[in-house]
């Protein structure tokens, strides 16, 4: 009878054993085919970023032209890349100083360079607002070359009535 139970116990244990193989088998699968997807999708990504380089310029020369705009003293720029994560976008402002005031206006270059292609391409959205917290910690000339870049931005017109 012991040696039965015995039986019955390894016996169990052996098949929930297999059942674990089996498991960690179509995991491993699952996990292998992630990675091809993935890979497959960074390389479509890589293709799209091909395919739309002369939107990339165009948004690279806007992010551009704002940093010029707000500083005399910077350069910088935006940088898109490919991850597996998706499209990576980064602004660049070079030079020392207050790296929080320089963080909240490369928001500010970007969120400006779409407003300026999404007027182009669409006509719209006709304004842009930021709330005071982007310029917090923003020296006082910058948050003024802000305003002043900001008023110089092209508005779409809308019929014939302007919004500005």
């Amino acid at each position: 009878m012991a040696i039965h139970e015995e039986f019955a116990t390894t016996t169990s244990r052996a098949e929930t054993l297999r059942n674990k193989l089996q498991n960690a088998n179509i995991l491993e699968n699952k996990v292998a085919q992630t990675k091809r997807d993935s890979a497959d999708l960074e390389i479509k990504l890589q293709e799209d970023l091909k395919l739309h380089e002369s939107a990339i310029t165009y948004a690279t020369v806007k992010v551009d032209h704002a940093i010029r705009e707000l500083y005399d003293d910077r350069t910088g720029n935006l940088i898109i890349t490919s991850s597996k994560n998706g499209p990576q976008f980064e602004i660049s402002i070079q030079g020392g100083g207050n790296l929080g005031g320089i963080d909240m206006m490369k928001i500010f270059c970007f969120d400006t360079m779409l407003y300026e292609s999404v007027s182009d391409r669409l006509g719209g959205p006709v304004f842009l607002v930021h709330d005071s917290h982007l310029f917090d910690g923003v020296d006082v000339r910058q948050v003024r070359g802000a305003i002043l870049f900001g008023a110089r931005v092209p508005v779409p017109i809308m019929g014939s009535i302007s919004l500005r």
